[in-house]
């Protein structure tokens, strides 16, 4: 938004998705089409272990390396660990140099709000912003929670 110009190799989204939520069905071809629109990686997770038409062999989060018997996963607590629900569809944007994640999306999203707050985030990561001292990000109601 400000005239500065990002590499996009810098940054890749990862998102947490699920088989049987309806709202990953509809938000993940649009973030995989704009994705590879304009080359950006995507890293999907599956939350049950499933993919679907989009992303149909997604990763599935780890147990903790450091405590075999957690009951949660290192990226989901890597990437929820801040409170954000744990939710499917949640979108994070990455810097794949610095491993800072910006919270992207939490829910169904339309393209141009998406590429709005990406570009909004890629900007804070430019001016070095702490990802806990930016306003919410946008999030519908579209969500099946965890």
């Amino acid at each position: 938004p400000d005239g500065r110009q990002a590499n996009m190799k810098d940054y890749a989204v990862v998102v947490f998705m699920q088989a049987h939520c309806q709202y990953s069905a509809k938000f993940d071809p649009l973030l995989k089409g704009w994705a590879d629109e304009l080359n950006i990686r995507v890293y999907p997770y599956t939350l049950d272990g499933g993919g679907d038409s989009a992303f149909p062999v997604p990763m599935i989060p780890r147990r903790s390396k450091t405590n075999p018997n957690a009951p949660i996963a290192d990226e989901i607590v890597t990437f929820f660990g801040n409170g954000l629900p744990i939710a499917t569809p949640t979108a994070f944007m990455v810097n794949v140099h610095t491993l800072k994640a910006y919270p992207l999306t939490q829910g169904v999203m339309d393209v141009p709000v998406l590429e709005s707050r990406m570009a909004s985030l890629i900007q804070a990561d430019l001016d070095n912003v702490d990802p806990n001292m930016l306003p919410p990000m946008p999030a519908s109601s579209q969500v099946t929670p965890q």
